[in-house]
Protein backbone atom coordinates (compact mmCIF):
# COMPACT_ATOMS: atom_id res chain seq x y z
CA UNK A 1 0.00 0.00 0.00
CA UNK A 2 1.47 3.38 -1.15
CA UNK A 3 1.93 5.87 1.41
CA UNK A 4 0.20 9.29 1.01
CA UNK A 5 1.56 12.47 1.99
CA UNK A 6 -1.17 15.02 3.33
CA UNK A 7 -0.88 18.39 3.08
CA UNK A 8 -0.25 18.78 6.60
CA UNK A 9 3.29 16.36 6.27
CA UNK A 10 4.37 18.71 3.28
CA UNK A 11 3.88 21.65 6.13
CA UNK A 12 5.38 20.31 8.73
CA UNK A 13 8.32 19.18 6.46
CA UNK A 14 9.00 22.54 5.20
CA UNK A 15 8.74 24.35 8.77
CA UNK A 16 11.57 21.28 10.13
CA UNK A 17 14.08 22.60 7.26
CA UNK A 18 13.74 26.36 7.87
CA UNK A 19 13.24 26.22 11.41
CA UNK A 20 16.97 27.19 11.70
CA UNK A 21 18.35 28.56 8.44
CA UNK A 22 20.87 30.53 9.83
CA UNK A 23 22.68 27.80 10.80
CA UNK A 24 22.32 26.03 7.67
CA UNK A 25 23.68 29.18 5.90
CA UNK A 26 26.73 28.91 8.24
CA UNK A 27 27.10 25.24 7.66
CA UNK A 28 26.73 25.71 3.45
CA UNK A 29 29.18 28.88 3.83
CA UNK A 30 31.57 26.76 5.77
CA UNK A 31 31.44 24.04 3.71
CA UNK A 32 32.26 26.04 0.77
CA UNK A 33 35.06 28.01 2.27
CA UNK A 34 36.61 24.39 3.48
CA UNK A 35 36.33 23.59 -0.17
CA UNK A 36 37.63 26.57 -1.42
CA UNK A 37 40.66 27.35 1.32
CA UNK A 38 43.44 27.06 -0.87
CA UNK A 39 41.52 29.32 -3.45
CA UNK A 40 44.28 32.32 -4.16
CA UNK A 41 41.73 34.39 -4.32
CA UNK A 42 40.22 33.64 -0.79
CA UNK A 43 43.58 32.94 0.56
CA UNK A 44 45.54 35.69 -0.55
CA UNK A 45 43.59 38.52 -1.97
CA UNK A 46 41.34 38.14 1.41
CA UNK A 47 43.65 36.88 3.61
CA UNK A 48 41.28 34.32 4.73
CA UNK A 49 43.96 31.72 5.59
CA UNK A 50 41.65 28.66 5.77
CA UNK A 51 39.31 30.50 8.29
CA UNK A 52 35.45 29.04 7.67
CA UNK A 53 33.49 30.62 10.17
CA UNK A 54 30.98 34.15 9.20
CA UNK A 55 32.20 36.74 10.84
CA UNK A 56 35.52 36.07 9.08
CA UNK A 57 34.19 36.16 6.26
CA UNK A 58 32.55 39.30 6.35
CA UNK A 59 35.09 40.90 8.02
CA UNK A 60 37.85 39.89 5.29
CA UNK A 61 35.75 39.05 1.90
CA UNK A 62 34.88 42.45 0.60
CA UNK A 63 31.29 42.79 -1.68
CA UNK A 64 32.91 43.17 -5.37
CA UNK A 65 30.60 43.07 -8.95
CA UNK A 66 31.39 40.55 -11.67
CA UNK A 67 33.46 43.35 -13.23
CA UNK A 68 35.78 43.02 -10.03
CA UNK A 69 36.52 39.54 -10.88
CA UNK A 70 36.81 39.60 -14.09
CA UNK A 71 40.20 39.60 -14.33
CA UNK A 72 40.68 36.41 -12.21
CA UNK A 73 38.36 34.56 -13.87
CA UNK A 74 39.69 35.44 -17.48
CA UNK A 75 42.66 33.74 -16.21
CA UNK A 76 41.18 31.04 -14.28
CA UNK A 77 42.37 28.34 -16.87
CA UNK A 78 46.23 29.12 -16.24
CA UNK A 79 45.58 29.92 -11.93
CA UNK A 80 43.77 28.23 -9.11
CA UNK A 81 42.72 31.61 -8.34
CA UNK A 82 39.08 30.98 -7.37
CA UNK A 83 38.88 27.64 -7.52
CA UNK A 84 41.95 26.42 -5.61
CA UNK A 85 44.65 23.84 -6.96
CA UNK A 86 42.58 20.77 -5.28
CA UNK A 87 39.12 21.70 -7.62
CA UNK A 88 40.28 22.74 -10.96
CA UNK A 89 37.95 24.38 -13.37
CA UNK A 90 37.04 21.63 -15.80
CA UNK A 91 34.30 23.95 -17.70
CA UNK A 92 32.69 27.47 -17.95
CA UNK A 93 29.45 27.75 -19.21
CA UNK A 94 27.91 31.64 -19.92
CA UNK A 95 24.77 33.18 -18.10
CA UNK A 96 23.06 35.99 -19.38
CA UNK A 97 23.34 37.45 -15.99
CA UNK A 98 21.16 39.80 -14.44
CA UNK A 99 22.18 43.22 -15.42
CA UNK A 100 21.98 44.28 -18.66
CA UNK A 101 21.39 41.16 -20.38
CA UNK A 102 25.45 40.85 -20.31
CA UNK A 103 27.00 37.17 -20.97
CA UNK A 104 28.74 36.37 -18.08
CA UNK A 105 31.89 33.33 -17.98
CA UNK A 106 30.90 31.21 -14.66
CA UNK A 107 33.44 27.85 -13.86
CA UNK A 108 32.36 24.47 -13.22
CA UNK A 109 34.68 22.60 -11.46
CA UNK A 110 32.98 19.41 -11.44
CA UNK A 111 33.54 18.31 -7.31
CA UNK A 112 32.39 15.06 -6.57
CA UNK A 113 29.77 14.94 -3.32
Amino acid sequence: MAETTTDADRLRFIEEVTADVDAVQQRVLAEILAHNADAEYLATRCGLAGATDHSTFRAKVPMVTYEDLQPYILRIDRSPILSGSGHPVSEFFTSSGLQHLRRRAQADSHRGG
